[in-house]
């Protein structure tokens, strides 16, 4: 697959959402299961949630072409 330049050096739709949502979805999971569930409310769980959380967000996202 070729490269193509983007044509402003602002980001994609998806990478900003991911990058958003990723942190606070592991945040978040971490808050909420050491109240509710703490053996899923460790640092890897977290990481992993925040991972899913972002690449299920992203995948819904639309973008606009970027060429």
């Amino acid at each position: 697959m070729p490269l193509v330049n983007q044509p402003t050096p602002l980001p994609t739709n998806k990478l900003m959402v991911a990058t958003l949502v990723g942190p606070a979805a592991t945040e978040v999971w971490g808050q909420i299961m050491t109240d509710l569930y703490p053996t899923l409310a460790g640092p890897a769980m977290s990481m992993l949630a925040g991972g899913v959380a972002a690449m299920l967000v992203g995948y819904f996202v639309k973008d606009r072409a970027n060429v």
